[in-house]
């Protein structure tokens, strides 16, 4: 009975250790992970389509793994065999969204215990309803860079985190640049998908 609850007290504590969570699959080389942007259809206020852009790709940079290709006329969220980033209406308060359009589970590989199937189109889609702003100055509008940087933590194969602060935690407010930078959650939930290749 003591080995039990020995067991079950390390069992909370190692779980309290982290606060990410992984999805259960993840790209088995950085070449399938090139993303196409799709610009047209963007936000109707306060960033330029440049700037779209360039706080797109720092968002996909931050994680290693995944690029930014070509442009695309090709929009998100429909299997085409193209990893697309594009614009659209989403529900409610939701930024952004990362939609898993095609996983092949005839793949796997183990990694540090967890079992991750291979990724083959994911697409990334951000709320063109909602005001996006650059961290060069900000009147209520949301950090485009900082929420892409959150939906590319998702292209990669994490889930959402519990530590506030971690770019990966679920929510975020208008005005608010922290999520640009990775957190130590946030680095060491990547570690656990992508320490194995």
């Amino acid at each position: 009975m003591k080995k039990i609850a020995l067991y079950a007290a390390l069992l909370c504590l190692s779980s309290s250790l982290f606060g990410y969570t992984l999805n259960g699959r993840k790209w088995f080389s950085s070449g399938e992970a090139t993303f196409h942007l799709n610009n047209s259809n963007g936000p109707a206020c306060c960033i330029s389509s440049s700037e779209q852009q360039s706080e797109i790709s720092a968002g996909v940079r931050a994680w290693g793994i995944a690029s930014l290709g070509s442009a695309t006329t090709l929009s998100g969220a429909r299997a085409d065999g193209v990893n697309v980033v594009s614009w659209s209406k989403l529900g409610g308060t939701t930024l952004g969204v990362t939609n898993y359009t095609t996983t092949d589970t005839s793949q796997s590989v183990t990694c540090g215990g967890n079992l991750f199937y291979r990724f083959v189109e994911v697409d990334v889609r951000f709320n063109n309803a909602f005001k996006w702003q650059t961290s060069s100055g900000c009147s209520g509008g949301y950090d485009l860079q900082g929420v892409a940087t959150h939906e590319f933590g998702h292209v990669v194969g994490l889930g959402h985190s519990s530590v506030n602060g971690a770019t990966m935690y679920p929510s975020v407010g208008a005005c608010d640049f922290s999520t640009q930078s990775l957190s130590t959650d946030d680095k060491n939930g990547y570690n656990a998908i992508y320490s194995c290749r």
